[in-house]
């Protein structure tokens, strides 16, 4: 007799588990999903939570390895309905602190796929927009190459490597002449209208190097051994936000476009927006 792997009754010949005990884990763990994102909407009391979830646990044989992961992705999930429905408030930045606290879970823990810098960035957002000095960057500003201006402070810098693009055109010719040189002038063996090859021109995004990549309330800011750089919000005329990085074209007719790779577009376009317009 095998036994049952939730209760650890006899389940039965080549019977690894009771269909009932099945039953009960299952909706266990969507209990737990639920209470918890009850909890952070604030539709439930935080300080009530741990004692429910460790009961449902108790009563449906989950173990605490799968409560922390239950709690993650519910986490996860109310992480990207906040930043789909716009920017985080205090009041559920209140709820995500008790949040943490009650249930002891780390904010590395809760950062696995980026959901909890995606907060933070949201609450930059929100500071900026309000004409508050995000909390927490002054102390980085020892830790860059940045020199930053008189009144100028650093918003956000990418723990990463962050890797720079320059869009570069080249032209090459198709064609040209197929007859006979014949001497026309001295020094001269072909006629102007002989001529029949077309001038074609390609673009490619060039990588120059990788560096690093910071925003202040003033510029963007890149550094690199090979090329370092600031660029003024207000000398930016376009701007296209990527999955994983930025794209911009300053103004001027010898500008070119300029990519960063490695940022989050969505929080650099938000926030150089806001910025420019302030």
């Amino acid at each position: 007799m095998w036994k049952c792997k939730y209760c650890g009754e006899n389940a039965g010949f080549f019977r690894r588990k009771h269909t009932e005990c099945e039953e009960k884990h299952q909706n266990g763990k969507l209990n737990i999903d639920m209470l918890a994102s009850d909890a952070l909407n604030g539709l439930i009391k935080m300080e009530d939570l741990k004692d429910k979830i460790d009961q449902i646990a108790h009563d449906c044989y989950i173990d605490e390895d799968d409560v922390r992961e239950k709690l993650f992705f519910s986490f996860y999930g109310f992480a990207f309905q906040v930043i789909d429905e716009g920017l985080i408030t205090e009041d559920q930045e209140h709820h995500v602190a008790l949040f943490m606290r009650e249930m002891n879970l780390e904010q590395s823990f809760l950062d696995r796929f980026g959901s909890f810098s995606k907060l933070i960035k949201s609450k930059i957002i929100r500071q900026v927009i309000n004409g508050e000095t995000p909390e927490g960057m002054q102390e980085a500003v020892a830790a860059t190459p940045f020199m930053l201006q008189t009144g100028e402070y650093l918003i956000w810098g990418e723990g990463q490597v962050v890797n720079y693009y320059e869009q570069t055109t080249s032209t090459h010719y198709t064609g040209g002449y197929a007859g006979v040189g014949i001497r026309v002038a001295r020094g001269l063996y072909f006629r102007t209208g002989g001529f029949k090859g077309m001038p074609v021109h390609s673009t490619e995004m060039k990588f120059i190097s990788p560096g690093m990549f910071g925003l202040t309330n003033k510029h963007i800011y890149f550094y690199s051994k090979q090329k370092s750089f600031r660029i003024p919000y207000s000398k930016i005329v376009t701007m296209n936000a990527y999955e994983d990085g930025i794209g911009i074209q300053q103004d001027g007719s010898r500008s070119i476009p300029q990519v960063f790779e490695g940022v989050d577009g969505w929080f650099a376009y938000n926030l150089i927006t806001n910025l420019n317009r302030m």
